[in-house]
Order: C-alpha cells, then sequence, then structure tokens
C-alpha cells in the first residue's frame, strides 16, 4: 500500500492556505488605527463622526488619538509564508527528479 505522490505537497497547501488567511486577517487588523480616548469618565457618552465635534476642557488631561500597530507581527508571518513556500517548492521539485530507487538514500526514503 503506497502513499500518494502528491500528499506532502497536499498537506503543506492546507498549511499555506490557512498561514495565508492568519496573514490577510492581521494586515486587515493592522491595516486599521484604533481611536483611544482618553481623560474621559467610564459613564461619559461619546459620539464620534464625520458630521460630530468633539469638545474637551483642557487638551492636556483628556482627548483622542489614534494608535497604530506596531507591525512586528506581519513581518514575521511573511517570514513564516516564505518558509513555507520554500518547503512547497521543495516538495514539488522532488517529484519532477528521475530517481533510481536503488540509489536512494536513508534520508529520501524516510522523507517518503
Amino acid at each position: 500500500r503506497g502513499t500518494p505522490p502528491l500528499l506532502n505537497l497536499g498537506l503543506l497547501n492546507i498549511k499555506h492556505w490557512q498561514s495565508q488567511s492568519e496573514q490577510d486577517n492581521i494586515l486587515h487588523v493592522a491595516r486599521v488605527p484604533l481611536l483611544v480616548a482618553y481623560g474621559l469618565d467610564r459613564n461619559e457618552e461619546l459620539t464620534v463622526g464625520a458630521s460630530t465635534a468633539t469638545i474637551f476642557e483642557d487638551r492636556t488631561k483628556n482627548g483622542l488619538e489614534y494608535v497604530e500597530h506596531s507591525g512586528a507581527a506581519i513581518e514575521s508571518g511573511e517570514t513564516s509564508l516564505e518558509k513555507l513556500e520554500n518547503q512547497m517548492r521543495h516538495a514539488g521539485a522532488k517529484l519532477l527528479r528521475a530517481e533510481n530507487t536503488s540509489t536512494k538514500s536513508v534520508d529520501q526514503t524516510n522523507e517518503e
């Protein structure tokens, strides 16, 4: 009973799809800055929008500002995807090599 020749590549493809999906979500979240309010009472109602104005008594004690993601997770996700894509290339290239089964190394046999 043999193993399908594309099994490893198929499993890597699933992993790539999952990782790319996570990376897309990270990018979506990181591209949207967060609005932070400071110096306000918890019960104070605040309306934010293009057609509203927000009034503060003391700019040094309360206000609003946008903060952005540092981006560190984005780069590590990109690096992880690049490594996975290289593994996929390697797995696909194995199928293209002409091999004589009597000359396979122990490592090659174990990989399959």
